[in-house]
């Protein structure tokens, strides 16, 4: 027979019910009076377990949902970059020439104590205060999701994490300027026009800058360059001599965005992404009308066709500081199937990085 747990209903009459006190009974009865017992539901150790089994199967459910709402709703993707990144096999020859001579003449001491100096105390300290009053900063706490783009981007590519700054502007850009301080500034619709991958490109081309100093090669030669113009006795030397200057000095500028295009389509794997980055700059719309190929094709035909007419075009392309799209383009499926690239990731040891790609508030 089942025991039983209750207590006396003989109110009045016994003085158990009066003190409501539980009691064992294997007839249902109160053992001093005999009245029925009221039944008091009791818990075995078979029930205890099955609400532990109910408690952690929910705790396990919760915990399962949650975990796919994260993965539908952050989108979060793996990028795998090289630890090693070499920059000889990223940046062009031309590129490279240029920052190591300006990166070793920068570890002379007395150069060093000058940069600390003219940049770290005082002008890329304008260049923050200008940016804090004209553009809006973004931290974890203010467009997190952007913020948290550009550490991980950072990290991947092994950067210094820049100052991130948001202004609105109806040309989609983005660029970077300070030295000691480097600042990233990105234009609102940049970010209304890109998917978030291709603005992952645009973040980590960006940061190629940071990686290879080109921010300090620029400022160092256009101080060189206005120096030279200064001790130039005559109006017609110092014309050949400084324009000889400044087309050398585009030459070595259109090269470094070649160098940052590369480092951009690492991060993101894809020559894909990276193209149609690029047109969407070009034309400031959806490529999804676009035959990548075929804009490649007709890119290729024109350079190798023979035309005086186009003499004028080319002569605004020596005289500009970023290379045509076609030809940046071009250059990125170079560089794709080249040995270089391929030796980046031959050793195997690379750096994964999950980075959110889930769309922005636009």
């Amino acid at each position: 027979m089942k025991q039983r747990i209750g207590i006396c209903t003989n109110v009045g009459d016994c003085e158990n019910a009066e003190t409501k006190i539980q009691m064992t009974s294997m007839t249902g009865t109160c053992p001093i009076c005999g009245s029925e017992l009221f039944e008091v539901p009791s818990f075995s150790q078979n029930s205890l377990l099955r609400i532990v089994i109910l408690f952690i199967f929910a705790i396990t459910l919760v915990s399962s949902i949650w975990w796919v709402w994260t993965k539908i709703a952050y989108n979060e993707v793996t990028f795998v970059v090289p630890k090693d990144l070499n920059t000889a096999e990223i940046q062009t020859s031309v590129d490279i020439a240029l920052t190591e001579k300006v990166n070793r003449l920068a570890q002379n001491r007395y150069v060093k104590k000058v940069i600390d100096l003219y940049y770290g105390q005082w002008k890329d300290q304008l260049t923050l205060y200008d940016a804090k009053f004209l553009k809006f900063e973004v931290t974890k706490n203010n467009y997190g999701q952007l913020y948290e783009m550009v550490s991980q981007a950072a990290f991947a590519l092994d950067v210094k994490v820049p100052h991130i700054y948001l202004i609105n502007d109806s040309i989609p850009n983005a660029y970077v300027t300070g030295i000691t301080e480097p600042i990233l500034v990105i234009h609102s619709e940049l970010i209304r026009l890109m998917e978030p991958e291709e603005l992952l490109f645009v973040i980590g081309r960006e940061l190629g800058h940071i990686k290879f100093k080109h921010t300090l090669v620029a400022d160092i030669v256009a101080m060189s360059y206005y120096a030279l113009e200064q001790l130039i006795p005559t109006d017609t030397l110092r014309g050949i001599v400084t324009k000889g200057a400044l087309l050398t000095f585009f030459k070595w500028s259109r090269e470094s965005e070649i160098s940052a295009d590369r480092l951009g389509m690492i991060l993101v794997g894809s020559e894909k992404i990276a193209t149609q980055t690029l047109i969407k700059l070009m034309t400031g719309l959806p490529v999804n009308q676009i035959i990548v190929k075929n804009f490649m094709d007709l890119h290729q035909k024109e350079n190798e066709a023979f035309d005086l007419r186009k003499i004028p075009v080319l002569l605004k392309e020596v005289n500009a500081t970023h290379p045509f799209i076609g030809s940046r383009v071009e250059a990125l499926y170079q560089y794709k199937n080249s040995p270089e690239y391929t030796e980046l990731f031959s050793s195997g040891d690379n750096r994964r990085v999950k980075i959110n790609l889930s769309k922005f508030d636009k």
